[in-house]
């Protein structure tokens, strides 16, 4: 069965949280299903929040990831402004299944593909912000970030439907979960296992599949 634009917002919302209504705020929402509205900043590596009321607020609050179920943050420049959608999920490669701030690429009636950050010892500790063309644009999972230090890692990860963790999608195995994750389009699952896209295109399949719900 083909996902909808609308099937695919309602996953998002359950899932992830919708985009932001006004730009200019952020918010996150708490496991028990709280929303709570403010400024907020992050480094996506990290396993916490710094959150405040308003701009004018002059001490944050640090909020553990423990309890925090999805982030949404919005920035602006003067050519364009974005909305990132973070999802808290637990990384099942990892012996406590640690959980980060993953963000979406790809969702599909049967899987979700998340980019997570990989902690770097040289980031600053302000606002770090990734834009959605970078992730977007990221070949080998190797994205730029927006503001900090060189270029970070950006590790794609794949989570079934039904399942509470994600693992990595790697050069192995891309093929077969890529083409099970887009199998509501056979023509693209078969473009896949034709070999037709490198393991550093996958950012075009996720277009692709995002296109065809658009």
């Amino acid at each position: 069965m083909r996902i909808t634009l609308l099937s695919l917002l309602l996953v998002v919302i359950f899932c992830v949280g919708a985009k932001a209504q006004d730009d200019d705020l952020d918010y996150y929402i708490t496991t028990s299903g709280q929303k709570i509205e403010g400024v907020i900043s992050l480094n996506y590596a990290n396993d916490f929040i710094y959150y405040k009321p308003t701009k004018e607020t002059r001490k944050d609050t640090k909020v553990p990831i423990n309890d925090i179920k999805m982030v949404v943050v919005s920035w602006h420049s003067k050519k364009e402004s974005h909305v990132d959608t973070l999802c808290v999920v637990a990384d099942g490669t990892s012996k406590d299944q640690k959980k980060y701030f993953g963000k979406l690429a790809l969702t599909s009636p049967s899987m979700h593909i998340y980019y997570k950050s990989k902690d770097m010892p040289q980031l600053p500790t302000y606002t770090i912000r990734y834009t959605t063309a970078a992730a977007m644009q990221a070949q080998n999972g190797v994205g730029q970030w927006e503001t900090g230090q060189g270029g970070e890692k950006l590790t794609p990860m794949y989570q079934e439907h039904g399942s509470d963790v994600t693992y990595e999608l790697t050069s192995k195995n891309f093929i077969e979960i890529l083409s099970k994750a887009v199998a509501d389009y056979p023509d693209l699952a078969e473009q896949i296992q034709s070999k037709t896209y490198k393991f550093k295109e996958i950012n075009k399949i996720f277009q692709q599949y995002a296109d065809r719900n658009n």
